[in-house]
């Protein structure tokens, strides 16, 4: 994924790091970070170039300071990871699993600002319409 400015880039590797690299040269990884278990399958940057999210085939959910390299969120799920997105400014990370659900997490723990609405909505939702909506109050 590439930064809003486009100065950065982060890649997932199959080791679990995620690497993130100066599109200026090329020539080498900035920085690298380390948290996943398994394959990274998805990252993305916040507009704000603030965080990172990453998301693994084992199912965790990470949400990265992208100015500290420092994991301010992290959660564990069970079902594979498919993408990861992240709002403009941080607040609500979301992501797909392979099994069709998707789920929205709070990374700084202020559920209220989003839930309310996510959960109207889960209600008014047409029975049987996939993909399945999840909300996840911070573990």
């Amino acid at each position: 994924a590439f930064s809003a400015d486009g100065k950065r880039l982060a890649t997932g590797m199959s080791d679990g790091r995620i690497l993130i690299w100066d599109t200026s040269n090329w020539s080498s990884e900035i920085r690298t970070l380390r948290g996943h278990d398994a394959r990274v399958r998805s990252v993305a940057f916040s507009r704000d170039g603030n965080y990172l999210a990453s998301g693994s085939m084992t199912g965790d959910i990470r949400v990265w300071n992208d100015k500290s390299d420092q994991s301010i969120f992290s959660a564990s799920g069970r079902i594979e990871i498919g993408s990861v997105a992240i709002s403009q400014d941080g607040t609500v990370v979301s992501n797909s699993t392979r099994g069709g659900v998707i789920q929205l997490r709070d990374p700084h723990g202020n559920k209220e600002s989003w839930a309310p609405r996510l959960e109207r909505a889960c209600r008014e939702r047409a029975p049987g319409s996939p993909p399945e909506i999840e909300p996840h109050p911070r573990p």
